[in-house]
């Protein structure tokens, strides 16, 4: 009797708890393959969420990952492991003794860290269905081997047809077949028991229904965008690699057109991101209906790229042309009325690339061709343009080390009292020390430095070397030299231009009565309001002006009663032909009687004959500045000028 107890009920359920070994081992890799999962949809999900700053998506993409029940705690931070959003479920299930540890996914975007998603799961549940599991086998194993025990003793068929039925419905179910459901005639506990693992198994129906809507809502905010539907850079990227896989590489042709936006950034700042939002929503509508492609994709914040197969460039120029046509069209938002306009960038493969971003990188750089040429136009990409900006941008980044390492210095050319032929002032004129080109003159590289805007640096040091020399010959007992410095538009223009140069005098200890600063007519003009401002906040404090280049601008007599300056320069053009009973000459002497008139001293700069010379001091002007006096020189041979005079003179 007993060996058929034993055989009955204590091996079933020795084979029962390693099935449950067997089982919570099996559960604890589905978890973890599922919570990597997750974190990875995750990542891909909040990728453009995190470039675009956009708060909204981030939020959207923890409210649908918190929506598990495995989840306990969720945070996404940013960059700089900032919090954006948080949430922190309570209850007993999310105890700390069910806590895994914290799984953490760094997301980049073009090898920068640009966020991180923080996720801990709870194992609660893992231990409840582990429990269930082997609650059931535990069960299962008992009522199989009472059943069995009783068709043993009592040959009991109906007995034997219900665990018949249990034992298959599970093994169906485990196997996939989620519509099977235990049939049990019997009215007595094995029937309840059935009953039990049927609804056990609507509830795993339900939660693997759930799990593959939240699925599915993940996937969308991976790979479409949050405002405009469209899809997005992961899908873009997604597309054009299977587009380019190996089997399809030799075969495929088309087109990439990079479309961003002209000025939109105008419409953000003065009628609100809501405003703009609706701008891109509306437009991106009319594109996906109105253009022919393969693929649109919404990249950044107002830039589209179109994908086109199978196309020649006959059809890449009618389609450019009719993406700028469609852009242009008038659009109401909001009672308002905007006319909008694009610049398009186009790369064709394989002949420009057969990587993504390879491509867009090329697309971007036509793209920028047409903001430069106009805007409002297309460009297709041509290498030897990119070589350009190439150089520029090394340029670019030789002018911001040069900065750092001080290559950068002054020379001096004297100012000359044509009264007394003394020196009594220098301007100062910057070069640059290139560890392999040399040393360069401004041309070479301050028209870069303007439009990149690193004159604001490049400016502020050699502003400070100015004064600093300045007050080194002072030190050395050369006295009342006025120091002649540029100021460009981007410096004039910058709103704490009159803190730095203040605070650049105060820190070199030097005499604001010694300091000039030149400004051009048409820089005075280009902001006229901030530019007086500007210069009255600064002649308060002992510092004096010159207009440079007069009469190339403007050449306002009304703006020049207005502007607060000392000195009125005279450009080189109208000095070149003095002495000839020439037009210039009518001019010039006009240009200084007007300035006398105002109290204001003339600089004749150009001056490289006697001939000219002699003319300027019969028109009386006060002082000059030229090759025939003096080139531009470094400081030492200009202390030399200063002890010894000028020997044509």
């Amino acid at each position: 009797m007993y060996p058929i107890i034993i055989a009955i009920f204590i091996l079933p359920l020795l084979l029962t708890i390693y099935d449950a070994f067997q089982n919570k081992t099996h559960l604890l890799n589905e978890l973890n393959s599922n919570a990597d999962q997750l974190m990875n949809i995750s990542a891909a999900a909040a990728e453009d969420a995190f470039w675009t700053y956009n708060n909204i998506s981030l939020e959207q993409i923890a409210n649908a990952v918190s929506e598990y029940k495995e989840v306990a705690i969720i945070n996404i931070l940013d960059e700089n492991n900032r919090v954006i959003f948080g949430t922190n479920k309570k209850g007993n299930q999310y105890e700390a003794f069910y806590l895994n540890p914290l799984m953490v996914r760094e997301v980049y975007r073009e090898d920068v860290k640009i966020g991180e998603i923080h996720i801990v799961f709870t194992s609660y549940y893992l231990n409840r269905e582990i429990n269930a599991e082997i609650l059931l086998g535990f069960t299962r194993t008992l009522v199989i081997s009472f059943i069995t025990l009783v068709i043993v003793f009592f040959l009991t068929r109906n007995i034997t047809l219900s665990i018949d039925n249990i034992d298959s419905g599970v093994q169906a179910f485990a196997e996939g077949d989620i519509d099977t459901r235990i049939q049990v005639k019997d009215k007595h506990e094995i029937k309840r028991l059935a009953d039990r693992i049927n609804r056990m198994f609507q509830t795993i129906v339900e939660a693997d229904i759930k799990l593959k809507a939240n699925y599915v809502k993940l996937h969308h905010l991976a790979y479409y965008d949050a405002l405009t539907g469209l899809p997005n850079r992961a899908m873009l990227f997604d597309h054009v690699n299977k587009l380019f896989s190996d089997q399809n590489q030799k075969s495929i042709a088309g087109a990439l057109i990079f479309m961003d936006l002209d000025d939109f950034k105008t419409i953000n700042d003065t009628k609100g991101h809501p405003v703009g939002d609706q701008v891109l929503i509306q437009l991106a509508s009319q594109l996906q209906e109105g253009i022919s492609h393969d693929l649109i994709a919404r990249i950044g914040g107002d830039e589209f790229v179109f994908l086109l197969k199978d196309c020649n460039i006959s059809q890449v120029n009618y389609l450019a042309g009719e993406i700028i046509n469609l852009v242009r069209k008038p659009r109401e938002i909001n009672e308002y009325e905007f006319l909008l306009s694009c610049s398009i960038g186009i790369v064709t493969f394989p002949e420009d690339g057969s990587e993504i971003d390879t491509l867009l990188m090329k697309a971007d750089s036509a793209m920028y061709q047409a903001k430069m040429g106009g805007k409002d136009q297309y460009k297709f990409y041509d290498q030897s343009i990119n070589d350009q900006m190439v150089k520029k941008i090394n340029m670019q980044n030789e002018i911001r080390q040069g900065i750092m390492n001080k290559e950068f210095l002054l020379h001096y050319q004297p100012q000359i009292d044509l009264g007394s032929g003394k020196l009594i002032g220098v301007e100062a004129l910057v070069r640059w020390q290139h560890p392999i080109h040399g040393l360069l003159m401004p041309g070479d590289f301050i028209g870069l430095a303007e439009e990149t805007g690193l004159i604001i640096p490049l400016g502020e040091y050699i502003l400070k070397s100015a004064c600093a020399q300045s007050v080194e010959w002072e030190n050395k007992g050369i006295e009342d030299v006025k120091m002649s410095v540029n100021i460009s538009a981007k410096q004039i223009n910058n709103k704490n231009i009159v803190y730095d140069i203040l605070r650049i005098v105060e820190e070199m200890q030097m005499k604001p009565e010694q300091l000039m600063l030149e400004i051009t007519e048409s820089i005075a003009m280009e902001n006229l309001d901030h530019t007086l401002s500007v210069m009255n906040n600064l002649r308060e404090k002992g510092i004096s002006f010159s207009l440079d280049d007069f009469g190339t601008g403007y050449s306002s007599l009304n703006y020049l009663k207005n502007i607060p300056i000392h000195h009125l320069k005279v450009d080189k053009q109208f000095v070149q032909n003095l002495g000839r009973q020439s037009f210039e000459d009518v001019v010039v002497r006009a240009i200084i009687d007007i300035a006398h008139s105002m109290n204001l001293i003339v600089v004749a700069e150009g001056i490289e004959t006697s001939e000219q010379k002699e003319a300027l001091i019969s028109y009386n002007c006060d002082l000059a500045q030229g090759y025939y006096f003096s080139r531009p020189i470094p400081k030492q041979e200009v202390e030399v000028l200063m002890r010894n005079g000028f020997s044509n003179n």
